[in-house]
């Protein structure tokens, strides 16, 4: 008996662990989206287009996030950059911030 409430009290803290594992990756995945929306509000009235690319690119790497990675690496390099390239479209963004064109 107390050898079975060991196990049981061992695999509850195993599946304890994992839940905090997956919620802390998910409240890092929902900080990254509200960063990336604030961007997108402040661009849309001033750069529709950046700021709607970021919106697709986020899309991108939450499907490819959900694909099995049963794709010999390819679709662990495709989230790689795609989250490179909203790093880029994010740093355009603030680029343009910081240096608004002329009128």
């Amino acid at each position: 008996m107390t050898k079975k409430l060991g196990v049981l009290t061992g695999v509850l803290m195993l599946m304890l662990s994992i839940a905090i594992g997956i919620g802390a990756a998910q409240n890092n995945d929902k900080q990254m989206d509200q960063t990336a929306d604030k961007i997108a509000q402040q661009q849309a009235g001033h750069e529709p287009h950046m700021a709607a690319a970021l919106e697709h690119l986020r899309q991108a790497a939450d499907e490819l996030e959900k694909a099995t990675p049963n794709k010999g690496g390819h679709r662990e390099k495709a989230l790689q950059l795609t989250r490179q390239a909203m790093t880029q479209v994010e740093q355009g963004i603030q680029y343009y911030n910081q240096h608004p064109p002329k009128k």
